[in-house]
């Protein structure tokens, strides 16, 4: 019996659902904690990520998840912040692999972030929006 390329691979890398609270814990945390942190995040990911996040939600195509998953990676790179890069470009590998576990499952690691964003005492009212 032939598998999907995909199906090798997901068992290569595990059950994505293991670690969906896990990858931005240490983020979140430091957006609670560091206001100087919070304001920068805030601030790259508010605009064009964050929008783009929320049209993902509405429209699941590859095409605007890989935007978005290219977006993030860009981010995490100019933040410095790995685990952000890292995030997006896996994103962007499973979209490509159209492995739609995988896809939901890091879709979903992301609301955690954007909630702790959204709900982040240093943006303001405008830039939640």
């Amino acid at each position: 019996m032939k598998h999907l390329p995909y199906t090798v691979k997901e068992q290569e890398d595990g059950d994505p659902d293991n670690n969906i609270e896990e990858r931005f814990k240490e983020l979140r945390v430091q957006l609670i904690e560091n206001a100087e942190f919070a304001e920068g995040i805030s601030r790259v990911l508010k605009r064009e990520i964050l929008e783009e996040y929320r049209a993902v939600l509405k429209n699941r195509s590859n095409r605007r998840i890989k935007y978005f998953a290219s977006l993030v990676a860009e981010a995490g790179r100019e933040l410095g912040l790995e685990e952000l890069e890292l995030y997006g470009k896996e994103l962007f590998e499973k979209t490509e692999a159209f492995n739609l576990k995988h896809i939901n499952s890091l879709l979903d690691e992301f609301s955690g972030l954007y909630a702790a964003i959204q709900t982040n005492p240093f943006m303001t009212r405008e830039e939640k929006k």
